[in-house]
């Protein structure tokens, strides 16, 4: 199955390196390959690819550093790979997108990188870039996000405030207007003494509504 999507794969492995490659290129993407991090920034710079391959082979944690300064520079989703499963919360820190400890089967590769790619290009058509998330550069801005994510929940929360102040207006002033017209039949009845029926109906009450019994 051929994909549109062009991947860099970066390792300090030229074996391990080759291997991935030709794994992903059967899958049907684009793969590019890069060592040093000069390197690296310079296919991001030329290629621009739709997602990287960190295979983190490298030693005193220049994996995760090179994660991080990978997230610093741009918003390419990221997969970080290890041999050490301690690895995956710092890595997932220092901005990869998904953690996949070594060894691994190459198939759950590929449907990582393509769940990955995925949900990169739903979030950017339908949010981000709908929404002018993406500053100059193509990264994200998160400021902007955070400020229209709260907006909205925001402006419906005015919106649900302002019916319910007219609903209990509505009843206040219907319970008051009862109390009014209860008042007004209380006197009547005290000043007739009890007159009867026709005093009742005249000030507009139904007797069905009262809220005592009227004697004949």
């Amino acid at each position: 199955m051929a994909h549109n999507e062009m991947l860099l794969v970066v390792s300090s492995s030229q074996i391990l390196m080759e291997i991935t490659k030709k794994k992903l290129e059967r899958a049907g993407y684009a793969v590019r390959c890069a060592v040093e991090f000069a390197e690296v920034r310079e296919r991001i710079s030329d290629l621009a690819p739709d997602g990287i391959v960190l295979l983190s082979d490298f030693q005193d944690g220049k994996g995760l550093e090179l994660c991080r300064e990978l997230r610093k520079a741009n918003s390419i989703p990221i997969i970080y790979t290890s041999n050490n499963k301690d690895d995956e919360l710092p890595a997932l820190q220092a901005g990869a997108n998904d953690f996949l400890k070594k060894p691994f089967d190459y198939e759950i590769l590929t449907a990582r990188v393509e769940i990955m790619l995925n949900s990169k290009a739903g979030l950017k058509s339908k949010t981000w870039e709908q929404n002018n998330f993406f500053n100059d550069d193509g990264v994200v801005d998160v400021h902007d996000y955070s400020d229209q994510a709260t907006a909205e929940p925001q402006a419906a929360i005015k919106k649900n405030s302002g019916k319910v102040f007219k609903r209990r207006i509505r009843y206040i002033v219907a319970a008051a207007c009862l109390i009014v017209a209860i008042i007004a039949a209380g006197i009547i009845i005290a000043l007739d003494g009890g007159g009867g029926y026709t005093e009742l109906t005249d000030v507009g009450i139904p007797l069905a509504e009262m809220p005592f019994e009227v004697e004949d």
